[in-house]
């Protein structure tokens, strides 16, 4: 991940305070008074905002001359993380010029993924290569080097009829455009059932694929997105930038 697309300094530094666990690998906090760089969930007393430096992945900030903390152990995945999803994160690390700000990477919110996609499909699930997997990592990759607008990878999602109408117009708001809750929900069928529309959106399991980031508030306010509204922001950013320099073409 590139420090572009990581949250600006405040919500990171909120996040130290908190030890929010969703901030957990995705971002590392250097300490300019102590030389040590931790993870957000750091059980350290907590530094003063001027003496944080903030580093997209702990090889940048041991690059930068920080040393990990011996109590969070940043190089190291959470340990409730299971094998194969620390196999996985491991391996997304290494890749060259990975960008991926919400591609939900993070250790807890996969295993919640994970036992939400047992539980739903009851089957057991187990790690290895998949041509669907595959196509969908190269859409993907299109989608953030601004190359890919629609993805074509099927999905099989499960939820609920009512969910499932709704991400299906969800899929249709085009991209580097917005719509609002209540356009949602008169385009849904029933422009009385907005607080629903809107709860559905927020149980989408598939976000950027199924683009629930382009539905704002009535004001166009940024609202109501689990990844976090500077994910939300910095996709709506990047589509635009893409549509204007195609314009400029």
């Amino acid at each position: 991940m590139s420090a572009s697309l990581l949250p600006d300094g405040d919500t990171m530094y909120r996040a130290l305070l908190d030890k929010d666990p969703a901030f957990d690998g995705l971002f590392f906090t250097g300490v300019t008074t102590t030389g040590v760089f931790c993870r957000p969930t750091c059980t350290a007393r907590k530094p003063k905002r001027e003496n944080v430096v903030f580093f997209p992945t702990a090889h940048e900030a041991l690059t930068a001359g920080y040393r990990p903390c011996r109590l969070c152990r940043p190089f190291e995945p959470p340990a409730a993380t299971p094998d194969a999803v620390r196999a996985l994160l491991a391996e997304v690390e290494a890749r060259p010029g990975r960008r991926v700000p919400d591609a939900d990477l993070r250790a807890r919110r996969i295993e919640r993924q994970l036992g939400r996609l047992r539980s739903t499909l009851d089957a057991v699930l187990t790690p290895g290569a998949s041509p669907h997997l595959d196509a969908l990592e190269r859409e993907l990759r299109g989608y953030f080097a601004g190359t890919l607008r629609e993805f074509a990878t099927p999905l099989d999602v499960r939820g609920t009829e009512f969910q499932r109408r709704v991400w299906a117009v969800l899929r249709e708001v085009p991209y580097g455009q917005t719509r609002s809750y209540a356009e949602q929900a008169r385009r849904f069928g029933d422009p009385q059932a907005i607080r629903a529309v809107a709860h559905a959106n927020g149980d989408n399991p598939i976000s950027i694929v199924i683009p629930c980031h382009r539905v704002v508030g009535a004001d166009g306010s940024l609202t109501g997105y689990g990844g976090g509204l500077w994910r939300k922001r910095w996709l709506l950013d990047h589509e635009r930038q893409v549509l204007a320099m195609e314009r400029r073409r």
